[in-house]
This record gives structure tokens, C-alpha cells and sequence, in this order.
């Protein structure tokens, strides 16, 4: 069987998991919201450093890193009568060069 040097649940076999957990039985689990970061930085982006420096932890001291989710909105905003939620408060980004157009 191949061995891998991977530190990443979906592409460990069962043997590699089972291994990877005897010797440093820590899960490292991305969490991050899907929200606006300006124009230039991906929707992602706190999911995506998230994994990043879990990838560096892993490789470095053990264990595994899980695939990671996103959750909840980044933020909540009531305007004119009208909820806004997550990446929606940014609505007006285009007529307005403020990070909060809201």
C-alpha cells in the first residue's frame, strides 16, 4: 500500500487515518464564514487561513486536518425594513467605496 505524507482526512486511507491519530490523536477542523473581504480577497478567505495554518500545525506537530465548513452569516443588518444577512449587507458595495456601504 502507498503511504502518503498527507495530513488531510479526505485523502488518508484507513490505515494512514488509523496511524496519523495513534501517534497525535488531534483533529484540526477548519471553520470560517463566507463574507466579504474587499474586491481582491477571495469569499473564503477565513475558511482558506483557517486551513492553512491548520495544514502547518499538523505537518509540524501531528494529527489531521478535517475538511472544513462554513458557518453562519458574518453579520446581521436591518435597513429601510429589510433584513440583510452574510455577503447581502454588501448590496450597495458598488455604489459605495466604504467596507460597510449599509
Amino acid at each position: 500500500m502507498h503511504q502518503t505524507d498527507s495530513v488531510f482526512y479526505a485523502e488518508l486511507a484507513p490505515k494512514e487515518f488509523q496511524e496519523r491519530l495513534a501517534a497525535c490523536p488531534v483533529a484540526y477542523l477548519p471553520l470560517g464564514t463566507l463574507e466579504w473581504h474587499g474586491p481582491q480577497l477571495p469569499l473564503g478567505t477565513d475558511l482558506l487561513e483557517g486551513h492553512a495554518l491548520f495544514t502547518l500545525a499538523a505537518k509540524q506537530f501531528g494529527g489531521i486536518v478535517m475538511p472544513g465548513l462554513f458557518v453562519g452569516p458574518d453579520r446581521h443588518v436591518r435597513k429601510d425594513g429589510i433584513d440583510y444577512y452574510g455577503m447581502d449587507v454588501y448590496i450597495d458595495v458598488a455604489r459605495s467605496p466604504a467596507y460597510y456601504p449599509l
